[in-house]
């Protein structure tokens, strides 16, 4: 997987792999951003986490980097069934 670059604001972590990841880190404008391209989702009462699937291991971690696959352990095996190394941002409830 490619490396994901780095935001200097924004909490970090390494994947098992060397990559160097790094959760999308919210940013005050004056308008909200709008892109055909992009796909959006509300914000509910979760939480962020990053989740890597190399080799067929799933990996989460927290916005501030910690590895917390050990609280989700059914999320990391539903994940494990993904059959492509993938890097997923998204909330747990």
């Amino acid at each position: 997987m490619p490396d994901v670059i780095e935001h200097p604001s924004c909490s970090s972590s390494t994947s098992p792999s060397g990559n160097t990841l790094c959760l999308a880190c919210p940013k005050l404008t004056d308008a909200p951003f709008d892109d055909k391209q992009w796909i959006f989702e509300d914000k509910y009462d979760g939480f962020r986490m990053i989740a890597t699937i190399e080799g067929g291991e799933a990996t989460h971690y927290s916005r501030n980097g910690k590895i917390i696959s050990h609280n989700h352990i059914e999320v990391a095996k539903a994940l494990e069934g993904i059959k492509h190394d993938a890097v997923i941002d998204g909330e747990l409830d």
